[in-house]
């Protein structure tokens, strides 16, 4: 009996290749998992945030007193001489809009492509050959496009002109302030 508790167990073929074939199977995942951690790279990503932006040279232009149904524009060949640029200081490409509207003061005008009723006016812009053959396009209470793809901080600065034309009758004779927006969008 004291033989048998000291017997030495043989260690069959199938048990070693099968002993042999773990030991590579787990060595050679062990290799991989260290292999894929040790490979690392960084992507450097870039972000810029969109500004849109614009200045106007000269936003205010004083027409002056005016007679009944007459006209003046701010060209230096017929008007005030107050050119209004427009200058895209963003840094993405815009279109800039305008606009007018109803006038303030006293009984107010109301805006429209040309006079002709009491209290009513027309505000007219200009954007090209304003000094030679303008062509003057009417504004509205509502946006028109003044200039598309202005290009961002190129110093290129559209040019613009306006002409108002008082009411061919009026309620009362008061000063009136009339507003024109120019509004910058993505372009």
């Amino acid at each position: 009996m004291s033989n048998l508790l000291y017997m030495k167990k043989r260690t069959t073929p199938l048990e070693i290749i099968l002993t042999s074939l773990i030991f590579f199977v787990f060595t050679f995942l062990a290799f991989v998992t260290i292999a894929d951690a040790a490979e690392a790279d960084d992507v450097t990503a870039t972000v810029t945030v969109q500004n849109v932006a614009m200045t106007l040279s000269n936003n205010t232009v004083a027409y002056g007193t005016m007679s009944i149904g007459t006209t003046q524009d701010t060209t230096s060949a017929t008007g005030t001489g107050e050119h209004t640029y427009a200058s895209n200081i963003g840094n993405v490409q815009q279109d800039f809009n305008i606009k007018g509207a109803n006038s303030t003061g006293g009984v107010g005008w109301t805006i429209a492509d040309n006079t002709g009723a009491i209290d009513i006016y027309a505000h007219h812009v200009c954007t090209v050959d304003c000094e030679g053959t303008p062509t003057w396009n009417p504004l509205a209470i509502g946006y028109t496009l003044l200039a598309a793809d202005v290009a961002a901080e190129t110093g290129t600065t559209p040019v613009f002109d306006l002409r108002i034309s008082v009411p061919e009758s009026v309620t009362d004779y008061v000063q009136n302030s009339v507003v024109v927006t120019v509004q910058t969008v993505a372009g």
